[in-house]
């Protein structure tokens, strides 16, 4: 009888550990979110005139800054840089290497 009150007690403690947990990780994501919003107004101005700035990618697509990552992830961009290697983006052959 007494193993069993034992195991009840680390089933309980085990559940108040995850939910500690828990509250922890949604307090660190909250922090997170206020310093990125804190970030966005301290610095708001500029970081709207960069998403204006065009520039003229390798692949000679004219983009945004903003967009540029999006951009990379495009069949153009991709077709682009696959036909200056001859071989795929993510090939691991001795001639791409």
């Amino acid at each position: 009888m007494n193993d069993n009150n034992t195991m009840n007690d680390i089933v309980l403690l085990d559940i108040t550990k995850i939910t500690n947990i828990r509250k922890y990780d949604e307090w660190i994501a909250e922090q997170k979110r206020l310093k990125s919003l804190e970030y966005y107004y301290e610095n708001r101005n500029e970081l709207l005139e960069n998403r204006k700035k065009k520039i003229k990618c390798v692949c000679g697509k004219i983009v945004s800054i903003g967009s540029m990552p999006a951009h990379k992830n495009t069949k153009c961009h991709m077709r682009y840089m696959k036909s200056l290697s001859g071989h795929d983006m993510f090939c691991c052959c001795s001639e791409c290497n």
